[in-house]
């Protein structure tokens, strides 16, 4: 299980590799998914945040090396005052039909210091 600290408000990447148990998975024609809920129980359509392939939010670097990227943007995090620590999982499809779900954990958000930053 992994822990994600965000900066509420920021706009970091975060690298994802994909295996299945000691091989990398080959993400050519996947869907990925990556979702982060304040529950377990919490509806998809309820998550947070939620990026895919389709959105952008979701980009494979190395598809036989099943390495893809998490590009967060400044609102998937910007309204959450109450700075809460939600699950996630990066959920992979393949055309057959078949799900795996290699990479779980909790995604902390961290209060920000500087809030209206302007540029020089």
């Amino acid at each position: 299980m992994s822990v994600i600290e965000l900066i509420r408000g920021d706009t970091p990447t975060y690298d994802l590799e994909l295996r299945s148990g000691d091989e990398p998975l080959d993400l050519t024609g996947m869907g990925i998914t990556f979702t982060a809920k304040r529950r377990y129980s919490d509806a998809d359509e309820d998550a947070v945040i939620r990026h895919d392939l389709d959105d952008g939010g979701v980009v494979v670097t190395s598809a036989v090396d099943g390495t893809a990227t998490v590009h967060f943007s400044a609102s998937d995090t910007a309204d959450l005052d109450d700075l809460p620590t939600l699950v996630w999982d990066v959920q992979v499809d393949d055309v057959a039909g078949g799900v795996l779900t290699p990479l779980r954990g909790k995604l902390s958000i961290v209060r920000d210091v500087t809030r209206n930053a302007e540029s020089s």
